[in-house]
């Protein structure tokens, strides 16, 4: 029972932390208020365990959290900005937090990845939605106006939730070459995760993309092979 309580809590949380990919027939204070809600218990869950065994990933994700606390000091001391401004801006990224309480509990990997898959194809399907249905607004919020606009040649939309998505283009490229099992639902997925960027036409996400999807590609031959 606590095990299922924990793959719905963080369920939840994932799609919270998207405000529910920022829905527009969604009330945006409650959406907030729930936001805020999940944060604050997600960081009472977490605290207590936020200093582990040195190992693995541990000490990246500290430092990423200690580096928020210390810009919002910066921001005070050379910036004027309110305490409460900072705290609303850093606000979302304290989700890291989560990373200690599911060392703590072990949490499943194969459980984590299946989550981050759900919601991976859920980004693409609302993705296609939202681009078959512009320039009228359902999810996400356009770079200017109140509708989405043709941009650089395409009806350019930033989709939110986008960390999900990569993750799972990532998971997806790795189970296509590693196992035969469901490799055309993997396909597809690694195919999506070139096509959208390339569709958001965003130079340095298209980059990012394309170079770990070659690094992935090329990580197995010769040194002199990934030099040409």
């Amino acid at each position: 029972m606590r095990r299922q309580l924990e793959i719905a809590f963080v369920f939840l949380l994932v799609i919270i932390s998207f405000k529910f990919f920022d829905a527009r027939f969604l009330n945006d204070s409650i959406l907030n208020y729930l936001l805020f809600l999940t944060l604050i218990i997600t960081i009472i869950i977490s605290v207590p365990y936020i200093l582990p065994p040195n190992k693995g990933f541990v000490l990246p994700v500290q430092l990423l959290l200690g580096s928020m606390f210390i810009s919002i000091i910066m921001a005070g001391l050379y910036w004027d900005q309110s305490l409460l401004d900072s705290l609303i801006a850093v606000a979302p990224y304290l989700i890291f937090f989560i990373f200690f309480y599911l060392l703590q509990v072990k949490f499943p990997v194969d459980l984590l990845e299946k989550i981050i898959v759900i919601y991976g194809v859920l980004y693409i399907l609302l993705y296609a939605f939202e681009f078959i249905n512009s320039p009228t607004v359902f999810f996400g919020k356009p770079l200017w106006g109140d509708e989405f606009l043709v941009s650089r040649g395409i009806m350019r939309i930033i989709f939110p939730g986008g960390g999900v998505f990569v993750l799972t283009s990532f998971i997806a490229i790795n189970k296509l070459t590693s196992q035969e099992k469901n490799r055309w639902f993997w396909l597809l997925l690694t195919i999506a995760g070139i096509v959208i960027p390339l569709m958001q036409v965003t130079r340095q996400f298209i980059a990012g993309i394309l170079l770990l999807y070659l690094y992935h590609a090329i990580r197995s031959i010769s040194l002199s092979k990934k030099v040409l």
